[in-house]
């Protein structure tokens, strides 16, 4: 392997989080992609730390939507940072993909067994009860839509349930803003 120097998992990885996961998955990525040049050392670490990102980011968005009132711009947030880390995760597995297969590196065809298990919480939260979807939901949208966000017909229910709550309430906050004045004058 390649010497190049990049940044040490203790400065990648924050308080709380598994320092043995993160290298597990450091590990695994440079396994799989065999980095021979200082380009490709860094295009497997970007994938690394951005798989991490993502991780870390959909535990603090499950974590948001399981409080009582989640608060929209944590959300709003959170869903940004996911989308710009896939992002560029995809950027760089295209650029590394490019680069070895320009120097001819075929992937070797036997990979190692992969163990994906949930990370368990010390005290589990009670999840809400949600109504499956139908086949046609409430608010008219395909439920083809789910599959394409990567969602189960329950968490897709529950995110559609969520998003009408904000706004009733937004709506609800903007009417008692304008006041009574406001509704005699539109009358």
């Amino acid at each position: 392997m390649i010497q190049f120097p990049i940044a040490p998992a203790e400065d990648l990885v924050l308080p709380g989080e598994d320092l043995d996961e993160f290298n597990q998955l450091r590990a695994g990525l440079h396994a799989e992609h065999a980095a021979q040049t200082p380009t490709e050392l860094l295009l497997v670490e970007e994938l690394v730390q951005n798989a991490w990102r993502i991780r870390r980011f959909r535990i603090l968005e499950a974590t948001t939507l399981r409080q009582p009132v989640a608060e929209f711009p944590t959300l709003n947030f959170l869903l940004r940072a996911i989308a710009a880390a896939e992002r560029a995760s995809h950027r760089a597995l295209t650029a590394l993909t490019k680069l070895q297969k320009a120097r001819g590196f075929v992937p070797s065809k036997s990979q190692p067994e992969l163990s994906v298990e949930p990370q368990k919480t010390s005290s589990p939260q009670p999840r809400p009860q949600v109504v499956p979807a139908k086949t046609h939901s409430v608010s008219g949208l395909d439920p083809s839509l789910a599959a394409e966000c990567g969602l189960g017909p329950a968490e897709f229910e529950r995110l559609r349930s969520l998003r009408e709550r904000i706004h009733r309430q937004a709506a609800a906050a903007a009417s008692r803003n304008r006041g009574p004045s406001a509704d005699s004058a539109a009358a």
